[in-house]
């Protein structure tokens, strides 16, 4: 049935994974102003981060800074963020190269 929606798109419409990757396409843009790498799927997004061993705050902060930009995007498109789904995740390997992925 006909719906009035004032933003967003129309959950179970035949356009709507097009619609809703056109409606996230400028989330990109705030990610990569920050230099970050980034993977889409569906609703999800992933951040990538390569960290100097010797300078991890720096990547930390430019990551904090990043997923501060995307909750404010979110929140200006009426796009809700679960933070129970948000995790950082720390990997490292055996010859010390650190990333961090949000």
């Amino acid at each position: 049935s006909p719906r009035n929606l004032m933003y967003g798109v129309p959950q179970g419409s035949i356009l709507g994974q097009l619609l809703f990757t056109l409606f996230i396409a400028p989330l990109q843009d705030v990610n990569s102003s920050y230099n970050l790498h980034s993977l889409f799927s569906a609703d999800d997004f992933q951040l990538y981060i390569s960290v100097k061993p010797l300078t991890p705050s720096v990547a930390l902060d430019l990551l904090s800074d990043c997923i501060s930009a995307v909750l404010n995007w979110n929140t200006l498109n009426k796009l809700q963020t679960n933070l129970r789904k948000t995790d950082v995740v720390h990997l490292t390997s055996r010859s010390r190269n650190v990333c961090y992925a949000a």
